[in-house]
Order: structure tokens, then C-alpha cells, then sequence
């Protein structure tokens, strides 16, 4: 399981969204600019999608997910 959460940003309502799952799940994002990276080193019991689904459910039009690994 990966350590790294990455959430990119595909438009302005990106940001209510990132804020509202930061408060959700307690995670902190370093913010990049157009994207937000999230340790989950010791948080791999959050649901990501599931979260970001009851936050907005087109979130898929507002945040991408990223590879940790590029």
C-alpha cells in the first residue's frame, strides 16, 4: 500500500474539495500548487474515494488522483 496520497488540482472548486477532505479525515496536504501530496504512513484505514464522494459526488471533475511514484 502506497505511503503517499496525491491529489491533483483539475479546477478552482479543487481546493473546497482538498479543504473539506483535509478536515474529514485529519490528514494534513502539503500543497504544491496544482496538486496536494498526503502522508498516510500510519492513516492506511482512509477510504480516499469514498471520502471524496461524500464530500461532492463529482469530485472526479474537480480532483484527479496522481501516481506517488512519479
Amino acid at each position: 500500500m502506497a505511503d503517499q496520497i496525491i491529489l491533483t488540482k483539475l479546477d478552482e472548486d479543487a481546493d473546497r474539495i482538498l479543504a473539506a477532505f483535509e478536515e474529514h479525515t485529519g490528514l494534513h496536504g502539503d500543497d504544491e500548487g496544482d496538486r496536494m501530496r498526503f502522508d498516510v504512513t500510519h492513516s492506511h484505514d482512509v477510504d480516499v474515494v469514498q471520502t471524496l464522494t461524500d464530500i461532492d459526488e463529482d469530485w472526479t471533475e474537480h480532483v484527479g488522483v496522481a501516481d506517488p511514484d512519479d
